[in-house]
């Protein structure tokens, strides 16, 4: 029985293992075991290099054994290209199906299990599989690398055109739309278009319309220095993000802006006034509608609303003082306090005690007719009158008398 001494030293340890592994392969051609032995052992081997890695399939054609490997985790792999040309060749194809890299080409760090494949038959076939399918996507506004507006996350559709990707995102109930186009030509910069479409929100309480607050802090208030930040994610795994300089869309922001401006101060109103508004769409609201809106609003909210360049028409019943007619002969400045109806969004209601203070009226009546009113026994006398260019009308809440 032989046996080993302590004092024998194998000083070539690498050339040693490479013997070993000859030596075993020598004897598995003498004396092979089984094909499932064989199998299954070569399977745990390469699935101990890299576990990141399961073998998908094993095929033998032509004394030629072909391993199928898939991976679903994110990998951290480096490749040090060391033959550029064909490399590029394929990563530029936009039909390419396979990229087949070989020992000539790559080294690669990160995983053993393709360093031993590259070592073992000098080929590796990656499959090219280009993301498709439904993504996600998280868009905020970030001022100096703090967010700054409420996170929105949202459901798209990622297209694969040959030559170029395209997103799409568009959804029920949201009035964004968003569509992405990246092409695979590196002088073509990804091409980003945004536009609002707020029909989506047709017939619904304006307390409660969708995405309303992330958009707003998203697309409002716009300052120099803030980026728009773009996420797509899909299975949970980032493919790819971008910083949008979000001036370079003032045009689109400001038309946006104004439209925001109106729906929260319809819904400032709502909420006063319980009023239980639904949200009609921007083109059925008439300027009559909205210069009540505007005035409301201010009243709300400063306690008073001023008019230039107006020009209205206005009927009140007065009453009767023997000084009206001293006062209005000469265009003197009107004051009226009165009861004030509003229509918004086709509801109208009474608001009660607003001052009107009306500079430069221009009267519809003559002084003979004005004097005739004044001197007649009528208690209250009808005066009309309107407003123009030079006027400036005054309004302001007074508080409900006790």
């Amino acid at each position: 029985m032989s046996r080993f001494s302590k004092k024998n030293e194998i000083s070539e340890l690498d050339r040693f293992k490479e013997s070993v592994i000859e030596a075993n392969n020598y004897i598995k051609e003498l004396w092979p075991s089984s094909l499932e032995a064989s199998i299954k052992k070569e399977k745990e081997y390469f699935e101990s290099l890299d576990p990141r890695f399961k073998v998908e399939s094993i095929s033998a054609k032509d004394k030629n054994i072909n391993y199928r490997f898939h991976s679903n985790e994110s990998l951290n792999i480096e490749f040090q290209i060391k033959n550029g040309k064909r490399f590029q060749e394929q990563l530029n194809d936009p039909n390419v199906e396979k990229i087949v890299v070989n020992k000539e080409d790559i080294n690669v760090t990160g995983s053993d299990l393709l360093t031993e494949l590259l070592k073992r038959s000098g080929n590796v076939e990656f499959d090219v599989k280009y993301p498709t399918g439904n993504v996600k996507i998280f868009l905020y506004k970030e001022h100096k690398g703090k967010t700054i507006s409420e996170m929105i996350i949202l459901d798209g559709k990622l297209s694969f055109h040959g030559s170029f990707f395209k997103l799409d995102c568009s959804q029920p109930e949201l009035p964004l739309g968003i569509q992405l186009i990246i092409n695979l030509e590196e002088e073509k910069k990804p091409k980003f278009d945004f536009t609002f479409d707020f029909n989506s929100w047709i017939n619904k309480q304006v307390q409660y319309l969708p995405y309303f607050d992330q958009l707003e802090s998203t697309f409002t208030n716009i300052n120099e220095g803030d980026k728009l930040i773009f996420k797509i994610e899909q299975y949970g795994y980032k493919l790819m993000w971008a910083q949008i300089d979000m001036l370079k869309y003032s045009d689109f922001l400001k038309s946006n802006n104004d439209y925001f401006s109106i729906v929260n101060k319809i819904k400032t109103i709502d909420l006063h006034y319980n009023l239980n508004l639904k949200f009609p769409g921007f083109e059925k609201l008439n300027m009559e509608e909205v210069y009540d809106i505007e005035m409301l609003f201010d009243l709300l909210t400063i306690k008073e609303h001023t008019v230039r360049n107006k020009c209205i028409t206005i009927n009140v019943s007065i009453i009767n003082d023997k000084k009206l007619y001293e006062r209005f002969k000469n265009g003197g400045d009107i004051r009226l306090i009165t009861d004030y109806n509003f229509t918004i969004l086709g509801k109208t209601f009474s608001v009660e005690r607003i001052a009107m203070d009306i500079s430069r009226p221009k009267f519809l009546i003559s002084d003979s007719e004005l004097l005739k009113l004044v001197n007649s026994d009528k208690e209250f006398i009808p005066l009309k009158f309107t407003t123009d260019e030079n006027s400036k009308i005054f309004y302001r809440k007074l508080e409900p008398l006790s």
